[in-house]
């Protein structure tokens, strides 16, 4: 159904829509809703992929019949000596929202926080 690959800054007009959805951003984000400038997202999502950033990570989310990218997954407040973080899960592309793409991806963050991050406790957070 969908599958989790590391963040494209390709995409990256597409995830600046999704933050500037006003109402995206009233189940997802901060409310009320701010709009953000598309220099001031680009930096703060560089600023999340960077390397050398261990408190956080970006992934996207991805059709796998047909590699449409349809979502995001934020994984943050990574504590590494603690062994935890939260996870958040959003379908960006209305289109697809409420069709279980959500309930897989955040399965899939899961494992992956889980499994190669060697969490011992993940959060999920709206």
């Amino acid at each position: 159904m969908v599958e989790i690959k590391p963040f494209d800054l390709q995409n990256v007009v597409t995830h600046y829509n999704w933050n500037n959805d006003e109402e995206l951003n009233y189940y997802d984000s901060e409310y009320p809703h701010i709009y953000e400038s598309f220099e001031s997202f680009l930096k703060r999502v560089k600023s999340v992929i960077d390397d050398q950033n261990a408190a956080a990570d970006l992934f996207e989310i991805h059709l796998s019949d047909n590699n449409e990218l349809i979502g995001i997954v934020d994984i943050h407040s990574i504590d590494t000596y603690n062994r935890r973080c939260f996870v958040e899960c959003t379908i960006g592309d209305k289109d697809f929202a409420n069709r279980g793409y959500e309930g897989e991806a955040l399965r899939r963050a899961l494992d992956y926080c889980f499994s190669e991050m060697e969490m011992h406790k993940v959060c999920v957070s709206s």
